[in-house]
């Protein structure tokens, strides 16, 4: 079906969203993709709305300049740290997994599915 007019914040949600999931999804079936990883930020402007969408364990700042000249600089996407519980309890109740690898002598936690 195609959609006309505006969208409303929940439709870019859903967009973004599904844009991440199909991403991660086409990531995951290639021979390989579930050992590898990545992270992005997606920043949409559309007039005065900003969305921003994150997948893995990227960083997002926003910079706003207040009236009196000063800038000021806030994180705009929450940290995802595979060692948090909080963290590891929303994978898994988004259907992901947290696997332990040793890559080079080192722990690596990997993240599979669970969304963006």
């Amino acid at each position: 079906a195609e959609f006309k007019g505006p969208w409303d914040d929940a439709q870019m949600c859903a967009v973004l969203r599904k844009s991440c999931d199909e991403v991660d999804a086409d990531f995951l079936a290639r021979p390989g993709g579930a050992a590898d990883g990545c992270s992005a930020v997606i920043a949409l402007l559309t007039g005065k709305r900003l969305f921003i969408a994150s997948v893995g364990d990227a960083v997002a700042f926003l910079g706003e300049q207040s009236s009196s000249g000063d800038i000021h600089v806030t994180r705009r996407v929450a940290r995802h740290v595979l060692t948090s519980p909080t963290e590891l309890g929303r994978i898994r109740a988004a259907g992901g997994e947290v696997t332990c690898l040793s890559a080079k002598g080192q722990h690596v936690l990997q993240r599979r599915g669970g969304g963006a």
